[in-house]
């Protein structure tokens, strides 16, 4: 079921999402996180590995940690949102 469901909604096979966090070597793609990541991690855990998808063409990316992909969603809903508050963080810095 697993696979069926990856390759339902992410074009890929569970197979492929493994190697490529396997290629990860078993850490979020985001370079600036590098948290240990599990298909086995409780869901909703730091740990959780978590297939990430282009939300417009629907195209697999990457594999993600569960936080890093709560925030890429919110990022990619309103990024001029996104832009605004990393402006606003820099106006108060220090």
């Amino acid at each position: 079921i697993k696979d069926y469901h990856v390759r339902l909604k992410y074009g890929i096979s569970y197979a492929e999402m493994l190697s490529v966090l396997e290629r990860q070597h078993g850490l979020c793609a985001n370079r600036a996180c590098g948290t240990a990541i599990s298909v086995n991690a409780p869901k909703a855990s730091p740990n959780q590995a978590v297939i990430d998808h282009d939300h417009v063409t629907g195209k697999f990316r990457a594999v993600l940690c569960f936080r890093c992909n709560m925030k890429l969603g919110h990022i990619e809903k309103d990024k001029n949102l996104t832009v605004g508050l990393l402006e606003y963080m820099d106006k108060h810095a220090g």
